[in-house]
């Protein structure tokens, strides 16, 4: 009864989910009632406060603290400073805002850390510190060889395994999460370099951008425009570009590789500090398991290829959290000065990023309220700390003018009326809530549901407990708080009709969160069963090998099965390139890919492909051919005859000129191969000669 009045309610309202959600809610309903009755057999305390140093070296010092204060103050001045220049000459100052923030920066450490305690911590943890960043940087330097087929990979092989054996002496000296970092790098960059991710929408606007920063552009021009709010497409921040330039020069030697691997490292390294947030606050476990799922994340190993800036959103906000709960834990000024100016990097990056605001103050607000004189203060310490790095966007007007029409408070259709406005944020929010576990928008590589099916049965378990029980633990209350926060901000303010997939990934850390939890009960009730300590293990670590499997598969073979429409030509044009590459020369001479087209298309975006996958021009040639009067120009025919020569007919000109030039390509001793996605829909023909049938035969298997 109650899935056919579901069914009822869900076609008369038009709310795009299956049927079957009528089970769903069904089993959300059962879930509450179960905890309800027997769930509260596992209770989550957080963790006490961190105790305060108090160490003779943290013993106040009047000398430091004015010398600190004094930079601060001067920081502050030559910020002012820089922003009535900008005002009057129209013109950044970037460098005198970046030599006020390493001012504001040092200021405070001068003012509450010893140098003497500095040096002591750094004698204490150098060779750990030593060991990590060799085995990074040499995993790094194997996973661009082993992607690239460049440089000595073997090399990088043994460099790493003689720094694992130096590791196992300090082995419980090297925390545990930079494994899950290690391991994360290496399932996020699977097929980096593959044609399935290759093309999509308008992601090589930031390739241009990066690439010309990195190419045309000197070191102090670059610091000058900084804190720019305004680059690509006129909405998305100067940094943000700067931080792709930065891996593209890094990694010189491969564009697309240094391209994309900026956006699936930071993801990989957030992975680090949500950890330190989680850890705050709830048990190793919980926490590690959290950590788990977020390295699982098939949303992360698809989307995070894309060519995009959007997961630099996602760092900045494990970034933000862990600055929090330091600042919280500890309630001193130079954790909140910190966790201000990591707020104040949201202004910089992907613009989704703004609405980690509003949880890093419900943080603060949850831990440390301003009700009293110090607390007040550092409220106060943390407004300095965003003003500082907010200060250049003061006279930015664009910056501002492009965030705002992204809302639905700018599409017609929704604000036309009061029950369209309501529909539109009910049905949103629906969707946004259930997108652990359907999404009714595939798009971006993200098929099926934002989270894998065994982690959404996971986290509506979870969630279930958390609702009925947690909530009076006051981290779980805001972690509920915070995932209705970003329901409303993220799955309903933009203005689309579905929940974007390129701003809902601020939701998976609270996702991976509460799916933890419900693996943290299950365990538990093993335990109640009395099973030993084995059974348990084996459970746990079965359930996390199907986790992993499981989202491995939707990752890479079921996303690229159900993305078809992303299968452009473009894409499957990249796909013949690897072809060729792993086919190797053909008779000594380079493939040559000739495109009979008509004004006004040319194939600007198919010279971007070999220059982005640095194909070489001894490898590769391609020509543009114009075609008039439906005729093949008579100095165009050696080139097209060559046994070497592949054409193609270009698939969006005139289909009666298409027909037209059939015969005459056919004439010219080549045969046609249907060129098509992995489910077998043509997107265009490849004419080859016989001796290059190989390209065919290799092209069916593909799409098979």
């Amino acid at each position: 009864m109650i899935g056919r009045f579901w069914e009822l309610k869900v076609r008369s309202q038009g709310v795009a989910l299956p049927d079957y959600f009528s089970m769903i809610v069904l089993c959300s309903i059962l879930t509450l009632g179960f905890f309800r009755v027997y769930g509260r057999r596992l209770r989550f305390v957080e963790s006490q406060s961190l105790p305060v140093l108090k160490s003779p070296a943290f013993a106040p010092s009047v000398r430091r603290h004015y010398m600190g204060n004094g930079l601060i103050l001067l920081a502050f001045a030559g910020s002012l400073v820089a922003l009535i220049l900008e005002i009057k000459t129209s013109q950044l100052y970037g460098w005198m805002y970046l030599t006020a923030v390493i001012s504001y920066c040092l200021g405070w450490l001068l003012r509450e850390i010893p140098a003497g305690t500095v040096i002591h911590t750094a004698k204490v943890i150098w060779r750990p510190i030593a060991l990590i960043l060799i085995l990074h940087g040499s995993l790094i330097a194997f996973l661009y060889c082993y992607h690239t087929g460049q440089g000595y990979l073997w090399m990088w092989v043994a460099v790493i395994t003689v720094a694992f054996v130096f590791a196992l002496r300090d082995f419980k000296r090297i925390p545990i999460v930079f494994w899950v970092i290690s391991l994360a790098l290496i399932l996020y960059t699977v097929r980096i370099n593959g044609w399935e991710f290759s093309v999509i929408g308008d992601e090589y606007s930031f390739f241009d951008y990066a690439q010309e920063l990195a190419t045309k552009h000197d070191g102090f021009s670059i610091v000058n425009k900084l804190f720019d709010g305004t680059a690509v497409f006129g909405s998305h921040p100067f940094f943000s570009s700067v931080i792709q330039m930065l891996f593209i020069k890094l990694f010189s030697g491969s564009t697309n590789f240094g391209w994309r691997i900026g956006s699936l490292y930071l993801s990989a390294l957030s992975l680090g500090f949500f950890y330190l947030f989680f850890r705050q606050f709830v048990s190793f476990r919980i926490s590690m398991l959290a950590v788990f799922f977020l390295l699982s994340s098939h949303y992360l190993m698809t989307f995070g290829k894309i060519g995009y800036n959007n997961l630099q959103a996602l760092f900045v906000m494990s970034v933000v959290l862990a600055c929090g709960a330091w600042a919280v834990r500890r309630k001193q000024y130079l954790p909140v000065a910190f966790f201000g100016l990591s707020m104040g990097l949201c202004f910089y990056v992907f613009p989704a990023a703004l609405y980690i605001l509003p949880v890093a103050l419900l943080l603060m607000l949850f831990y440390d309220p301003p009700i009293t004189g110090d607390a007040l203060r550092r409220w106060g310490v943390l407004a300095l700390s965003v003003l500082i790095l907010f200060l250049p966007l003061v006279i930015q007007p664009d910056y501002w003018g492009k965030k705002v029409p992204g809302t639905f408070f700018f599409v017609p259709e929704v604000i036309s009326s009061t029950s369209s406005i309501a529909r539109h944020s009910i049905t949103t929010l629906i969707y946004a809530f259930y997108s652990f576990l359907y999404s009714p928008s595939e798009s971006h590589f993200v098929v099926a549901s934002y989270i894998d099916p065994i982690s959404g049965a996971l986290t509506l378990l979870g969630l279930g407990y958390i609702l009925v029980v947690g909530w009076r633990d006051r981290f779980f209350a805001f972690i509920l708080a915070s995932i209705l926060l970003l329901l409303l901000l993220v799955g309903v303010t933009p203005g689309y009709r579905f929940p974007p997939t390129t701003r809902m990934f601020l939701l998976l850390p609270l996702w991976s969160l509460v799916a933890a939890t419900g693996v943290e009960w299950l365990v538990v009730q093993v335990k109640l069963l009395r099973e030993s300590k084995r059974v348990r293990e084996r459970f746990l670590v079965l359930l996390l090998a199907c986790v992993l499997a499981l989202n491995l598969y939707q990752a890479y073979r079921l996303s690229p099965q159900r993305s078809t429409g992303y299968q452009t030509p473009a894409m499957l044009f990249v796909r013949l390139l690897e072809h060729i590459h792993q086919h190797g020369e053909v008779n000594g001479e380079r493939v040559v890919f000739a495109f009979l087209t008509t004004p006004p298309w040319g194939i600007d975006g198919y010279y971007m492909m070999l220059k982005t996958y640095d194909v070489s021009p001894e490898q590769v040639q391609l020509e543009h051919i114009d075609i008039k009067n439906r005729a093949i120009p008579e100095d165009s025919l050696d080139l097209l005859i060559s046994q070497n020569t592949l054409v193609i007919i270009y698939p969006v000109i005139d289909e009666k000129v298409q027909s037209a030039l059939v015969g005459p390509v056919q004439a010219l001793g080549k045969q046609p191969c249907q060129i098509k996605t992995v489910n077998g829909v043509t997107r265009f023909t490849l004419w080859y000669s016989p001796p290059m049938e190989w390209i065919c035969e290799a092209d069916r298997m593909v799409g098979s």
